[in-house]
């Protein structure tokens, strides 16, 4: 699905969303690009996923939960979730989703949410394995001291800026 931040490839297996990922590594807030039409999308879809893509209710129902978000007129998801990781990073994933709209949280305390307090850096791998963007809400972690860091190597930190500001968090 296009989005204000690039395509997003979203996936469902059961009845619950397993993937909302970026198609493209990088984005940059000043270098808009062309959003690639319905035929080219289906058809990267294809080579991605060597099969049809389908339009289930589920992904209908996520494309319209995140055009809303997108849009500012949701805050909170109501999508069935079913995020494949480790028992620790599904624990860390789940306390993720509990970090309300426009707040954010550190490292150190979903590491604490997650009764592993001295896991820290485990719980930055998990942010960098969380295989559903923006629903499991990674960008709203943020350093100890407040700094901005994650999705830089991985999803560029311009979208991680551009989704604070969404929400209303404007000193980054």
């Amino acid at each position: 699905m296009p989005s204000p931040i690039g395509v997003l490839v979203l996936q469902e297996h059961g009845g619950a969303l397993t993937r909302v990922k970026y198609l493209d590594r990088t984005w940059n807030q000043s270098e808009p690009r062309r959003v690639p039409s319905q035929a080219e999308q289906e058809t990267l879809a294809k080579a991605l996923f060597q099969d049809e893509p389908a339009e289930t209710e589920l992904l209908t129902r996520t494309k319209a939960e995140l055009e809303e978000y997108f849009s500012g007129a949701r805050q909170a998801f109501t999508l069935p979730l079913a995020p494949q990781g480790t028992e620790f990073q599904r624990r860390v994933w789940r306390e993720l989703t509990r970090v309300p709209y426009a707040a954010l949280t550190t490292y150190g305390a979903l590491a604490q949410a997650a009764d592993a307090p001295r896991a820290a850096r485990a719980v930055g791998m998990a942010m960098r394995n969380n295989p559903i963007a923006i629903i499991q809400p990674c960008h709203r972690v943020v350093a100890a001291n407040g700094a901005l860091t994650g999705y830089d190597g991985k999803f560029g930190l311009d979208r991680k800026r551009f989704l604070l500001r969404l929400e209303g968090i404007t000193d980054y």
